[in-house]
Order: structure tokens, then sequence, then C-alpha cells
């Protein structure tokens, strides 16, 4: 067993440096979030590293990390505020909802609808398609919304797997703590990973 820990052409010594690499990479994300002013930059800076993991291109994370961070700050925070401010103009529509008569409430009802399904889909594929693309902000939030209205399956198949996930840590206070345990260990790290693979299906025959 040692052996395979310290052979690294073995597939156990590459899946534990894999792991480290996105321990390294949860730990780094989660202490330049930590101002909350920064999680723009800090999620912009992890997918333009795990973009490059899904591509097989990255040889030093941590270092790979502290530059996008770096060269990204502007750009990222940038984007961070756009969707902090578009959802909390959400928030304040959903609360305003209830107000509304019965007519107006289903018409604007659905409006809301439309606008959450859009906002998730931005905070999905914004960072992602940013982290691969140079493009305006403006080009970026428009190139996201048709893409993703192209490739239904996919936009819907997240969506209810955020829905089923949602569902299950509000029912169930265990997977709420594995859930919560999970993300501070790998889980941010993993999740860009994982959408970074499905970004570069959805992103790459458009190019």
């Amino acid at each position: 067993m040692l052996k395979h820990f310290i052979d690294s052409n073995s597939k156990l010594y590459k899946f534990s440096s894999y792991l480290m690499d996105l321990f390294t990479l949860n730990l780094l994300f989660l202490l330049t979030s930590l101002p909350i002013i920064t999680i723009g930059s800090s999620t912009l800076a992890l997918y333009r590293v795990t973009m490059k993991m899904a591509e097989g291109k990255l040889n030093f994370p941590t270092k790979t990390y502290f530059l996008e961070f770096k060269d990204n700050f502007i750009r990222g925070n940038t984007i961070g505020l756009i969707l902090i401010l578009y959802g909390s103009l959400l928030v304040v529509a959903i609360r305003l909802l209830q107000i509304l008569p019965i007519i107006s409430f289903i018409i604007v009802g659905i409006g809301i609808l439309i606008a959450l399904i859009t906002f998730v889909v931005f905070c999905l594929f914004i960072f992602p398609y940013t982290a691969r693309y140079e493009n305006s902000l403006f080009g970026s939030f428009r190139v996201v919304l048709q893409v993703s209205s192209l490739n239904p399956k996919i936009t819907l198949g997240l969506l209810i797997f955020l829905i089923a996930m949602v569902a299950i840590i509000s029912l169930d206070s265990f997977w709420l703590i594995f859930v919560s345990f999970f993300f501070f260990m790998v889980g941010f790290a993993t999740v860009s990973l994982g959408i970074s693979h499905i970004a570069l299906k959805l992103f790459t025959p458009y190019e």
C-alpha cells in the first residue's frame, strides 16, 4: 500500500495529489473570500485555475491561483457586484410580490421566475465563461444567456440538481451538516471543477 502512495505513476498517488490540489484551492478560495467584497475576484480566480485543470494544462495550482486573483481582481469583483445587485433586486421584488392583487401577482410572478432562472444561469456560467474567453461584461452576460438557452438539457439538468440539493438540505439537518463540511473541505473547488468541465462542453462548439 505504501508503495502506491510514493509511486508517482500509481493511480492512488495521482488521486491523492488531485485531492490535495482541490483541498488547497478550496482553502485559498475561502481565505481570499473572507473580506466578502473580494468574493467575485476569488471566484473568477478559482475558475481560471479549474478551467486549466479541466483542460489538463495546470501544473502549479497555488501559484496560478494567486496570479489569477491579482490579474482578475477588478473584473471578478465587478461581476460579483453585478450579481449581488441583481440578486438583491430579486429579493426585493419577491417580497413586494405578496402585496400585489391576484392578477398582477401572477403576471409579475412569472416575470420574477424568469428573472430568477436567468440569475441562476448567470451564477453558474458567467465565471467559467469569463475565465476562458475575452469579452466585454455585457457581451459575456449575453453570450452566457444565449448559449444556455441553446442547450436546455444541460441548463435544466443543473437547475433541477440545484433545486433537489436545496430541498434535501432544507428537509434534513444531517445533510445540511454533511454538505457544509464538504464545502468547507473541498466543495467549492470540486463544484468549480465540475462546472468547468460542463462549461467546456457548453461553450467549445461555439468557438
